[in-house]
């Protein structure tokens, strides 16, 4: 490699570098990319993230109207036709905290290194830009907040009710319909 070279792959590692400080990756639910996002019962995707995050308890008004078949209770719509069983009382309902942020990054902090250190010795050995390798530094987040649903929390989340188990007809904890893992993604922002 001749002097000019060397120099000129420098400047451009610098110019990498300095990108790279301004830069940071959002990665869970970033409000440019999920804020519109809306469950069937209206609450935002960000909202019902939040409670599973941190948990949550809250007082529930009551009033929902409920049947009982066969020994088990269901709750059924407001407009439902035909006789209830009975109908709710106000009462307190407790989410567990079922983190899918911050416990998994702490579990998995030794890959999230790797995956850091694998991409910025790219930016200097290969000269790849200070935005690709924080790009992939965030699908390599994704995929550890993801895996996240699969594995209990990477085995820290609380498991859900045997009610809830009969309910859902698995044992999978927060994978009803996928809404919350699928909008799991990164921007890179600040470069």
């Amino acid at each position: 490699m001749t002097p000019e070279q060397m120099l000129e792959n420098t400047t451009a590692y610098l110019k990498n570098l300095e990108k790279a400080k301004r830069g940071y990756i959002a990665v869970g639910l970033p409000s440019e990319e999920v804020g519109g996002k809306v469950y069937d019962n209206g609450m935002t995707v960000i909202r019902i993230g939040a409670i599973h995050e941190y948990g949550s308890t809250f007082r529930h008004p009551g009033g929902t109207p409920y049947v009982v078949s066969g020994g088990k209770a269901r709750f059924v719509s407001k407009s439902f036709v035909g006789p209830v069983s009975g109908i709710t009382k106000p009462h307190m309902i407790t989410i567990p905290r079922r983190s899918f942020l911050r416990v998994p990054f702490e579990t998995k902090k030794d890959d999230m290194e790797k995956a850091i250190i694998k991409q910025f010795k790219d930016v200097f050995a290969r000269g790849k830009t200070a935005e690709r390798a924080l790009g992939l530094i965030g699908i390599a987040a994704v995929n550890i907040s993801k895996g996240a649903f699969t594995t209990r929390g990477y085995g820290e989340w609380d498991d859900i009710t045997a009610a809830t188990k009969r309910r859902k007809g698995s044992g999978q904890t927060l994978i009803d319909t996928g809404t919350l893992r699928n909008s799991i993604t990164h921007v890179v922002r600040g470069t």
